[in-house]
């Protein structure tokens, strides 16, 4: 087995990081505020979601739904060792039917049809998002 030179505790801090980052930025994020006074805005009030509609969500120093799935994943690395697309894909679709998750973009949206219908390919689900490109 060839083992990366990174070491665990650089990418453990990079999580960690990243994480961090994005709940220290909830309160100025997709709008939320005055973009000539670009401060924190408590409570946060981000374009699209809110905790208002999300209760147990998107305050002051909590995830943003991109965080929220930032989480998922590097919970399931955790716990599974792996990154397996067709595994991870079913239990993507579990958290995203559960009651821990707020907000669900077009994407999220579009993957859940396509999981729901039966075609768990990853060739498929979501082969035409360009969002990325």
């Amino acid at each position: 087995m060839i083992r990366p030179s990174v070491s665990e505790a650089r990418v453990a801090a990079a999580i960690k990081g990243a994480l961090l980052a994005d709940a220290a930025s909830m309160g100025c994020q997709h709008g939320s505020g005055d973009p000539e006074a670009p401060e924190f805005q408590d409570p946060p009030a981000p374009e699209g979601y809110s905790s208002a509609d999300f209760p147990g969500h998107y305050g002051a120093g909590m995830l943003s739904p991109w965080g929220e799935q930032l989480l998922f994943a590097v919970q399931y690395v955790a716990k599974e060792k792996a990154v397996n697309v067709g595994p991870m894909s079913v239990a993507l679709m579990k958290w995203l039917e559960s009651d821990n998750v707020g907000y669900k973009d077009k994407g999220l949206d579009e993957f859940l049809t396509c999981m729901k219908a039966g075609d768990r390919s990853a060739e498929l689900c979501g082969n035409d998002d360009n969002r990325g490109t």
